[in-house]
């Protein structure tokens, strides 16, 4: 903040207004650090659930949109992004999804090999 764009002020209305805005300049950069300290930390625990054995690199969130769905991060480049309800009726078929994988696993693409081979 420059002296001359403000003539009309008083030296003391100046520095009363020159310490307001450094606060507020101040105010603004712990916030953006806050949120930078949180970005990190969340990017540290995205990171040290991938290298986690067990859960094949994949992460859980709750959607960014708002939209109340489940992201699940790691299966490819975009989140699968089901609802709630749409994974809990995938779950219920969990022993026949395995078992029509294991029937159909010669004609079915496997990225890392056929595990049933």
């Amino acid at each position: 903040m420059a002296r001359e764009d403000h003539p009309d002020l008083t030296d003391e209305e100046y520095a009363v207004l020159a310490d307001e805005a450094d606060q507020v300049v101040q105010d603004v950069r712990a916030d953006i650090q806050a949120q930078l300290d949180t970005l990190r930390a969340e990017n540290a625990r995205l990171r040290a659930n991938q290298s986690r054995p067990g859960n094949g690199g994949l992460t859980l969130m709750v959607g960014k949109e708002g939209k109340g769905n489940i992201s699940i991060y790691g299966l490819g480049r975009f989140p699968y992004s089901p609802y709630p309800e749409q994974i809990l009726k995938i779950l219920d078929m969990a022993p026949e999804i395995r078992a029509f994988v294991k029937t159909n696993h010669g004609v079915l693409s496997w990225k890392k090999g056929d595990p049933f081979a």
